[in-house]
């Protein structure tokens, strides 16, 4: 049968109109990824013990707002990452333009007990401790997310004693949590990457003990013995299980040193390129080679004295490259590592010269590792950075070292405090700015007046310059006046005599007016200061020392008063375990000696014995010429760079009256706050005098020590 075109036409339209009313168009209703919903409810079952707030608030989703069925699906299959449940099964509903979801979950048993297997290094009650840290607690539903963070603080536990390849066995979530610890045991040392150097060279500069668990102090002496050894020039430590759960394996994966990439014949080493030590003293130390035909290990064996010896002096950089053979000898640069790019990043603020007039490196100089720790002390003791992190890489060209500062964010301070009593307006202030311009100039005044209404302002003010002189480490100019006292000028530098000593030389021209003078009188005072300072961080020392020792000499060489005082300052510091509260923590113990002899001393001149920044807490400051005491301070670090908090117990004894010797003890607590400068609040009890249940209270500015 044959349709005409008129009718096949109508056919096609009436076909096209079937199709769009019995299918409706999705703006016509059709659901979409798109559409919204209000959540009208969410529905729970099998939560016992986790609060319906906290399911919604793990969600996301409120009841009554709008959400689409994606968004509500994806929420819903995430709730399982909250850590609360082992299985979770949704099913959403819509009707209506509304959206229910409801909810059927598996919670994790609330925790009634702790059980730990296999453990014998570290005491359960630290274990217990680290899981209670983590929010893994006692009559609580135990959280998948929070015991994670519990295991990671056990294997922190154990790191801290000194076992770091400690792992989790069998983990049994259960109202009696059972966690199993595997200590492990080191049954082998495998080394990897070896060509020319003989396994029992390199085993034989491993420390750790086979059949006990792997301490880490074994792993750090094994690993400076390889790194710092001639023969390798990278080392990586892979540690591995084997065939029982406590096997240990550790896997020394090591990249040779090459000198000579083949055999030659050859009867001595001629070292050529050295400039840090002469090539007498080198030729001694090069040990003689074997007949024949050598090996690249034959010439790493004879090089090694010599490697020791620039590795030992803090040329960590030291190589060799071979050359040629020349009537029968290698021919051997030194490469002793040459600086040829300094670069400084960060000092946006900051002159460049600041920080390379504190270096004791410079480009062409070779690269002491030494020498780059003083300079980032140098640098530190500034007071302008929070940080100083050098870097170093080998190219062709030689050692490129990048110093990265941290410049501090505030070096305006204004501390102390003036405060209105029945004597007037009393106490002290001082208002300083640091690095002007970014110049290296500092200056400070200070403003003082005692609470008695005959008292009138006392004031200094200083400057101190740190740019030039070139290698200096300071200039610097006091003008001060005490009335009814004295008042002066003062000027001094410090210059540095090796890496980690330093001398400060000053003159001082001071008048006075005391009872021991009747008249106005000017005194010169010349004075020396040795300074020995090692500490890891100036702004929050955590290891090493700082001594020094100070002599005074006024008179003899100039009229006004004569006398002599020497003070000895001794201050150590040592670091403790990280203490993991809300994170963790920096503890330090610092002990701070000091002693002094004077000769004739007179008062005005004579140093601090009872007082803020030496015994403190018993009442009103007391000077002595003759004395000794000693601070000790447990500090723990809040906000690093911004507050601490310390006990303290202070103790000493003035030895200037002779048979009648002076003890004084106090004991305390400070909050210290580097906000805008350092500021101290302390409290302090008196033990040598009668006790007090009601401290001294007293406020102080810089650190003691």
């Amino acid at each position: 049968m044959k349709l005409n075109k008129n009718m096949a036409s109508v056919f096609v339209l009436s076909v096209l109109l079937v199709l769009f009313f019995a299918f409706p168009s999705a703006g016509q209703g059709e659901e979409t990824g798109e559409t919204k919903y209000t959540l009208e409810r969410v529905e729970l079952s099998g939560n016992d013990n986790v609060e319906k707030e906290t399911i919604l608030e793990e969600l996301g989703v409120k009841e009554g707002e709008e959400v689409t069925r994606a968004s509500l699906e994806e929420k819903a299959g995430k709730l399982s990452d909250s850590g609360y449940f082992s299985d979770v099964e949704s099913n959403i509903k819509t009707e209506n333009g509304k959206i229910t979801l409801s909810l059927t979950v598996e919670e994790y048993p609330v925790l009634r007990e702790y059980e730990f297997k296999g453990v014998s290094l570290v005491g359960k009650g630290k274990l217990r401790q680290g899981l209670k840290d983590a929010g893994v607690k006692k009559g609580e539903v135990i959280n998948q997310k929070d015991l994670n963070k519990g295991l990671e603080n056990i294997a922190k536990k154990y790191e801290k004693q000194g076992y770091p390849l400690i792992s989790t066995g069998n983990v049994d979530i259960a109202e009696t949590l059972s966690i199993e610890i595997i200590e492990g045991e080191l049954v082998s040392n495998r080394v990897e990457g070896l060509s020319s150097i003989p396994e029992d060279v390199a085993l034989g500069m491993i420390e750790t003990t086979k059949g006990k668990p792997v301490k880490l102090r074994e792993l750090q002496r094994s690993y400076q013995n390889l790194r710092n050894s001639v023969y390798f020039t990278s080392v990586e430590l892979v540690p591995a299980r084997g065939y029982e759960k406590s096997d240990i394996i550790l896997r020394w994966v090591l990249t040779e040193r090459v000198v000579l990439d083949q055999s030659v014949k050859a009867s001595g080493i001629d070292l050529l390129g050295n400039t840090v030590f002469d090539s007498e003293e080198l030729g001694k130390l090069v040990r003689r080679l074997p007949e024949g035909e050598v090996t690249n290990y034959d010439v790493l064996r004879a090089l090694s004295p010599v490697y020791q010896k620039y590795n030992e002096q803090g040329y960590s950089f030291a190589d060799f490259q071979f050359k040629q053979v020349s009537n029968g000898e290698l021919e051997i640069e030194l490469l002793e590592g040459k600086i040829t790019d300094l670069s400084i990043e960060g000092n946006t603020n900051t002159a460049r010269e600041i920080i390379t007039n504190k270096l004791f490196l410079s480009e062409g100089d070779v690269y002491n590792a030494e020498l780059m720790n003083d300079s980032r002390r140098r640098i530190l003791n500034l007071g302008y950075f929070s940080k100083v992190e050098p870097s170093t890489e080998r190219t062709e060209e030689g050692i490129q070292l990048v110093i990265t500062v941290g410049e501090k964010s505030r070096l305006n301070s204004i501390n102390g405090g003036l405060t209105w009593s029945d004597g007037g307006l009393g106490g002290r202030i001082r208002l300083s700015t640091k690095n002007i311009f970014g110049l290296g100039q500092d200056v400070s005044l200070n403003l003082s007046r005692e609470f008695s209404l005959d008292a009138k302002f006392d004031g200094s003010i200083e400057w101190k310059n740190t740019l030039y002189p070139s290698g200096f480490n300071f200039t610097k100019l006091r003008l001060y006046r005490n009335v009814g006292s004295n008042q002066g000028v003062e000027a001094s530098f410090g210059y540095p005599v090796s890496g980690n000593l330093s001398l400060n030389l000053g003159y001082n021209a001071d008048w006075i007016t005391s009872e021991e003078t009747s008249d106005n009188s000017l005194t010169n005072i010349l004075s020396a200061d040795l300074i020995y300072d090692n500490r890891d961080n100036p702004n929050f020392p955590t290891d090493g020392s700082r001594r020094s020792l100070r002599i005074e000499k006024a008179g003899d060489f100039a009229p006004g008063l004569s006398f002599t005082q020497f003070t000895f300052r001794n201050t150590y510091f040592q670091d403790l375990p990280d203490l993991q509260v809300a994170g963790e923590r920096n503890q330090v113990l610092g002990l701070n000696l000091q002693l002094g002899l004077g000769l004739d001393t007179p008062s005005s001149y004579q140093s601090e014995f009872i007082g803020k920044r030496s015994i403190r807490g018993l009442g009103t400051k007391r000077t002595a010429s003759t004395y000794g005491f000693l601070n000790t301070e447990y500090r723990l670090q809040l906000l690093p760079g911004s507050l601490y908090v310390a006990s303290f117990l202070d103790s000493g004894v003035d030895l200037a009256n002779q048979g009648a010797y002076d003890f004084k003890t106090s004991t305390g607590f400070e909050i210290n706050l580097q906000a805008f400068g350092q500021i101290r609040v302390g409290a302090a009890w008196p033990l040598s005098e009668d006790f007090g249940y009601v401290p001294n209270f007293y406020f102080g500015m810089g650190p003691v020590f």
